[in-house]
């Protein structure tokens, strides 16, 4: 089913992005600029967020510095019986990963954990967003694996409520392995109108 969209260059060119945006799994070796990942986290961080608590923090792990993540991970692994060179080898699939983590603040008289929560992880969908306009590919990452003590400590996570929201990896993607076609959803199976 098409759907129509307003008439306005904005919303085409956010149909274009919004369509555009895909996990990426394979990625070159190709660097990253740091003035972009820096640009598109300044658009993360226009997430929508209750009290404006800010609960986002952004680590990025590129270059020379992607080792200590590859160590964390290595050690966060053999913690929970995974395999220690496959989750290091996860860190250098790509050139860039961007661990985001939420801090929520216990004392703050009016905000709720899951408020904060919901915030970062509308931060990452408009980071992951800001990416594909730049034509930059990336995943988001999930799992046992980013929530272990090793790669918590690695970030300065202390208190037990505050976690890792993503690990995601960021490249150009590798032009040899093609997406392949994302069918059309229909909004029939997911949408339920109550307008009368």
């Amino acid at each position: 089913m098409i759907v129509s969209i307003p008439d306005t260059r904005e919303a085409a060119a956010f149909q274009s992005i919004a369509n555009g945006r895909r996990s990426v799994y394979f990625f070159q070796s190709t660097p990253i600029p740091n003035e972009t990942i820096r640009w598109a986290i300044r658009l993360a961080m226009r997430a929508p967020n209750h009290y404006k608590t800010k609960p986002w923090r952004f680590h990025v792990y590129a270059g020379a510095g992607r080792e200590l993540l590859a160590d964390a991970f290595e050690r966060g692994a053999l913690s929970i019986g995974q395999d220690r060179a496959r989750a290091r080898a996860k860190i250098y699939a790509a050139p860039v990963t961007v661990v985001v983590a939420c801090l929520h603040d216990p004392d703050h008289a009016k905000s709720l954990l899951h408020e904060d929560q919901f915030a970062t992880a509308a931060a990452v969908e408009n980071l992951l967003l800001a990416l594909s306009a730049a034509g930059i590919g990336a995943i988001w990452g999930t799992g046992r694996l980013i929530e272990t003590e090793a790669v918590r400590a690695l970030v300065g996570l202390v208190n037990p409520v505050d976690r890792i929201i993503a690990a995601i990896t960021v490249g150009y993607a590798d032009p040899e392995r093609p997406l392949p076609p994302r069918s059309e959803e229909e909004l029939e199976s997911v949408v339920h109108w109550h307008a009368e």
